[in-house]
């Protein structure tokens, strides 16, 4: 037995000398650090709202520059997209980069050559991290979906509203549906109360499910809520509430839990048209006790209600959020020089 024991020994010897040297690790399959940049950063990022003019480029900047060189991507780093519905989606896909691939069709008189093909391109979306990226449909006023999405996610940032502008979606869509529920039930669901909380009651769920407890804190910002700065839009009276109270009350939810480092960044009036993108980011944490300005939306100055910003600079700031953790329990206004 000693023997054959010690063959099976030499005999393993053998194999492991004539085994190629074993190559240097991936740095794609490191941790989310580097030497020059010992800060922790959220292995998952949930968009919800996605499928917006915001959420869309939020999520493109989160897939291709959420990390600052020369830190790597992660290769265990998850990007999730929430849409309301796949097929409503067809923004997203442009902005994320989905339809940049290599496509072929042939002229519809010639019968061997009707078949269409799409491919993915590597010269051109090599960049784009498409491969991190999953895209899942739900109903956010659904306490159940939205256990389900947030599971074990490490940071969310949410960008869905009833609103386009100050207007509710409902009217400006013309949707039946949604002015009757407004009408029958104005309490039904709003998402930026009920749909808010659904999504921080979630996140509460799955830290315990977690273990992870109240005091440990994070080193980035786990929820990021885009609202509306102040002296921006006019008010609008809906039956489910007013645009500015429905903005204030939500950005006050986040101080019920406070076991989740959470921010506010309310973003300057959308201008893509006079205001440049690549604008200097301008910053102002202002007192939400104060009355003055009239809260979200308020009357504010004239000097406030000049404050624009490009819908792309305005994602890059959300997006640089998540990770200012000098910003975490705070309200910061947020629009350019432009």
């Amino acid at each position: 037995m000693l023997k054959q024991a010690a063959k099976l020994r030499q005999q393993a010897e053998d194999i492991k000398s004539a085994l190629p040297p074993r190559p240097p690790p991936d740095p794609d399959t490191s941790d989310n650090t580097n030497d020059n940049d010992t800060k922790t950063y959220p292995n998952s990022v949930l968009i919800i709202g996605a499928n917006g003019s915001l959420g869309s480029i939020i999520t493109r900047q989160i897939l291709r520059a959420f990390f600052p060189p020369p830190t790597p991507v992660p290769s265990s780093f998850r990007v999730y997209a929430c849409v309301h519905d796949y097929s409503r989606s067809s923004l997203l896909s442009y902005e994320v980069g989905a339809e940049d691939g290599v496509g072929t069709i042939g002229p519809a008189w010639d019968p061997s050559s009707r078949d269409a093909t799409f491919e993915y391109d590597s010269k051109t979306m090599s960049g784009y991290n498409l491969d991190k990226l999953t895209v899942k449909e739900c109903e956010i006023l659904s306490p159940l979906e939205v256990d389900e999405i947030t599971r074990d996610v490490d940071a969310v940032v949410y960008v869905a509203t009833d609103f386009k502008g100050n207007t509710p979606r409902a009217i400006i869509n013309l949707d039946i549906g949604l002015l009757y529920r407004a009408v029958t039930k104005p309490m039904k669901g709003r998402v930026e109360i009920e749909g808010l909380r659904n999504v921080l009651e979630g996140m509460t769920r799955s830290r315990s499910r977690l273990g992870v407890g109240g005091g440990e804190r994070k080193e980035y910002n786990e929820l990021v809520l885009v609202s509306v700065a102040e002296g921006t839009l006019d008010d609008f009276v809906t039956p489910t509430g007013d645009f500015r109270s429905l903005k204030l009350e939500g950005e006050e939810m986040l101080k019920e839990f406070p076991s989740i480092n959470s921010c506010v960044v309310r973003l300057g009036k959308f201008d893509d048209n006079f205001v440049e993108e690549g604008r200097e980011l301008l910053f102002d944490i202002p007192d939400t006790t104060s009355t003055v300005d009239g809260g979200v939306g308020g009357e504010g100055n004239g000097k406030k209600r000049r404050r624009k910003i490009n819908r792309r600079d305005a994602a890059r700031a959300v997006v640089g959020a998540v990770r200012e953790t000098e910003w975490t329990g705070k309200v910061v206004e947020v629009w350019t020089d432009g």
